[in-house]
């Protein structure tokens, strides 16, 4: 029951089990200063970058008049000093980034190896073979966390993320929820359903459930670093830090570590079932597809979805919330009939069978709100514009 912190880029993996040692991390007034400096170089890098040359005012920048920005660039070699400031802030943004502490939240332990690395030993450097806990793919042992890392949000993140209550998410097993260090990203750490695959199955339907961006196979690695959050930036959206510590899944390491050490991380043919998948029956959109053409008093009730929709495609950020309203509608249109439900939102593809799964428990909100006066009225409102 842990997960593994890594303290500095170069340093062994230790165990985190305890909620003050994460809160030690994530309210550390180190990782505050690293996150706002960060963004800023970011920031007056981007500034600069966008100067034309006939531009007569020049932008002050902060970071590059600071003691640790010289400090670094005099440690830089005559080809980094040479780049334009630009291209340097985002060379020190980097920088600043890898000397953060990192979490590997997928990973409980690490087994012991070896590693070549660069010891001193009266001030000179000496090479040293060191066995320690090193964060190796091979050496990893899950403890059934995924997470997912959506990246170049457009979006504002916290007003987006407003949509999901605390209820929503527990339901969906997230235990962290946070941005990243450049301010537009979204880090997901939640718990990883047998039946959805490995880390990387998991990551893409949880990002397809939330209405993410698709996001890229990096979600593969329980080895890769997280860089932590600050608290005190306000970055930390949903955190239930009992649940970050003290939960472990057996099952999944017995499931998927192996495979995960033996390097198969990658997304499997959409053809082949997970071992979880196999006992349970696959979830293929095909599973709910039936001939009959679904109606409202003789109005396809596709017709009816293409009006609520505009004819446009939710954008990404925008699909959970959309699908809600839509199935909302689907609700009173349908007489409450979950099956019918499934199949318009389906074929329509706003969803995938996973997510529908979950919206369509009797537990959810589809079933406990009421159906609405403002729903009855404009559905008559909309079959005479459609008839």
């Amino acid at each position: 029951m842990a997960i593994t912190l890594q303290k500095a880029l170069n340093s062994a993996c230790e165990q985190v089990t305890t909620t003050a040692q994460v809160s030690n991390v994530v309210d550390s007034d180190i990782i505050y200063r690293q996150v706002n400096v960060i963004r800023l170089a970011r920031k007056e890098a981007n500034l600069l970058a966008s100067i034309k040359p006939n531009d007569l005012v020049r932008p002050q920048s902060q970071i590059l008049e600071s003691p640790d920005f010289k400090k670094w660039q005099c440690r830089q070699t005559d080809d980094v000093r040479r780049l334009p400031e630009s291209e340097q802030l985002q060379h020190y943004a980097d920088s600043v980034k890898r000397s953060q502490q990192g979490f590997c939240f997928s990973v409980s332990y690490y087994d012991k190896t070896e590693k070549e690395v660069t010891v001193y030993e009266n001030g000179q450097p000496v090479k040293r073979i060191v066995k320690a806990a090193w964060r190796k793919q091979e050496a990893a042992h899950l403890n059934g966390f995924a997470s997912l890392d959506s990246d170049k949000l457009t979006f504002d993140i916290r007003e987006w993320f407003a949509q999901f209550s605390e209820d929503q998410l527990r339901e969906w097993g997230h235990v962290m929820d946070h941005i990243t260090s450049s301010g537009h990203g979204l880090r997901v750490v939640f718990k990883a359903r047998p039946e959805w695959g490995n880390l990387i199955e998991n990551a893409r339907k949880m990002a397809e459930l939330m209405g993410l961006p698709p996001i890229d196979e990096s979600c593969k690695d329980a080895s890769r670093l997280s860089f932590a959050p600050s608290r005190k930036a306000g970055d930390i959206l949903f955190l239930d830090e009992e649940q970050l510590i003290n939960y472990e899944n057996p099952e999944y390491e017995r499931l998927y570590g192996d495979a995960y050490r033996r390097g198969e991380s990658s997304s499997r043919n959409p053809a082949s079932s997970s071992p979880a998948q196999a006992q349970q029956g696959s979830l293929d959109v095909k599973e709910f597809s039936t001939d009959e053409e679904v109606t409202y008093q003789g109005v396809p009730v596709v017709k009816i979805v293409d009006w609520l929709l505009d004819g446009k495609t939710p954008q990404p950020g925008k699909r959970h919330k959309t699908s809600l309203e839509v199935a909302d509608y689907l609700r009173y249109i349908l007489d409450g009939n979950a099956k019918l439900i499934e199949k318009v939102l389906l074929g329509y593809r706003i969803l995938s069978a996973s997510v529908v799964r979950t919206w369509l428990r009797p537990s959810n909100r589809l079933y406990l709100t009421p159906r609405s006066s403002r729903c009855r009225a404009n559905c008559v409102r909309l079959l005479s514009r459609l008839v």
